[in-house]
This record gives C-alpha cells, structure tokens and sequence, in this order.
C-alpha cells in the first residue's frame, strides 16, 4: 500500500562532499518497502518548491513508531538544497513506496555484484541485506570521482566484501568501477560468469558502461535508473526511457522502473539529443 502524508524528519547528517543521510520517522512506508523502491519527498513551506524528489531508501532502521527510512542524497539543486538545511523535528511530505524492486537471484549460490557509481551508493545497503538475509554473499564495487565521495560504506551490513574504485586515484583502483566489474567477471568460469548477477546503480554513462561489460561476457543483471520525475505516478512522462528493439517504444521510469533488466534500455537514443 502507498503512503501519502507528512513524516518527521529524525536525523539530516551531513556526510561530506555536499552528501547527506536524512532519517525519517516513516512506519507506513518503511514497513512494506522493498531494495531499489524511492519515495517523493518534498520539503519546504507551502507549494515551494511544488514538486517531490525522489529518493532511493538506503536502509529500513528502528524509531519510536516502529521503523525508519533511512535516505542517502547528495544536493544538485533547489529540492535537495532545502532538504540539506533541514533539521530535526521539520516535518516532510512523503509518499512511497513506489517503483519496482530489485528482484532477488533464484540461486543464492551464484556470484552476486553490487556495482554503485558515486550516489548510486543508496540503495545498496538495504539490497544487500536481503541478499545476505537470502544466503547470497555480494560484492560491492563502489566507484566515485575521489575517495571523499565514498559515502555510506558504514551502512552495509557486516558480511559485505567491499571493493573501491576512484577517477582521480585517491583510493581503491584508479580507474572506473566497470573495470572492476570486468575484472570479476573475466576470472569466472564460462557457466558461471552466465549464472552471475549484477545490480547497478549510478550515473547514466556508468551504467551504459556496465551493461556492455554485462553484454560482452553474457552475465545477467538489473539496472536502477536515476531521473528526475515530476510526479512518481506515471502521468507526467518526465521520466522516459528507451527500449531495445522497440523504435518508438518507451518504458516510465517511476513505473515500469526503476530497475530494468541489463540488455533491455537503448542507450544510443536516450543519449541522443
């Protein structure tokens, strides 16, 4: 069931680099959410700013109501700058949860990679919890442009094999983090590396990036987009994709999405201009 109302805000931490972990007293949501589902929040007085962002739920914690949602953000404009300056007790509209989720792998057994490109970060914590819960063991790969970007490793759950990947060197392998995925990848076995599975959650060159690497060694995968969305119900089209195979066919992201399976979005038209 989604949730439409006003929620306290527990906690707005400021994590560095202009990113933030908010905690919010959110039972009716966080009691029914599910890895890479988002909510719309807005925040604010009145109608400004008029429309919800979305969020990815990094975790599901305990509160005084039950539990938590916990949600990592970095500030790119109006929106998540007021929610940055956010206190305490301030109160936020919140509806979710919304979207579809990751789905789990049939065969716990089978290698398992969380790749994240910089606040792709979000919503890994929560998946690999379920995935750990589930008797998976995952690896993340976490790539960013500096180590200072690195945010939210101390939300995962113990049990999480962590490997980190910097633009710029100053931590982990330098280089990007689809590299790393290419790496694991190429040192599995034949059936295994196509019994496989990668989750991937980053900006949009980084996951066009590992979905070819995913291609190319025809391991399996899902995919959770970032877009900005207007209304997170599906009635705006702000937030459209591009199918392969479907020349004038289009999938919503808060919908049909935000995860869709690797090989299935057409990269070359949603990068045309």
């Amino acid at each position: 069931m989604i949730f439409s109302g006003t929620v306290a805000l527990l906690e707005n931490r400021d994590l560095g680099h202009d990113n933030f972990l908010a905690v919010l007293d959110a039972p009716e949501v966080g009691q029914s959410m599910e890895p890479a589902q988002f909510v719309m929040v807005r925040a604010g007085e009145g109608t400004d700013p008029l429309l919800g962002r979305p969020y990815s739920v990094a975790r599901i914690g305990e509160g005084p109501n039950g539990v938590t949602i916990q949600l990592i953000y970095k500030v790119v404009g109006r929106g998540t700058g007021i929610m940055a300056g956010l206190r305490a007790g301030a109160e936020l509209s919140v509806v979710g949860p919304l979207g579809q989720p990751f789905p789990l792998p049939e065969d716990p057994q089978v290698p398992v990679f969380l790749v994240a490109g910089g606040i792709g970060i979000a919503p890994f914590p929560f998946l690999s919890a379920r995935l750990l819960a589930a008797g998976c063991h995952p690896r993340l790969l976490y790539g960013a442009r500096s180590s200072g970007d690195l945010v939210g490793r101390d939300l995962f759950p113990p049990g999480i094999e962590m490997e980190v990947a910097t633009d710029d060197g100053s931590g982990g392998h330098a280089g990007f983090v689809t590299e790393l995925l290419d790496r694991h990848l190429a040192a599995l076995d034949t059936r295994t590396r196509q019994r496989a599975m990668a989750y991937v959650c980053g900006p949009t060159p980084m996951m066009a990036a590992a979905d070819a690497v995913l291609a190319r060694h025809e391991s399996r995968g899902h995919l959770s987009l970032e877009a900005f969305m207007g209304c997170g119900f599906g009635v705006c089209l702000s937030c459209v994709v591009p199918l392969v195979g479907q020349e004038t066919g289009y999938a919503r992201i808060c919908v049909d999405g935000p995860t869709f399976p690797a090989g299935s979005i057409d990269w070359h038209r949603s990068q045309s201009p």
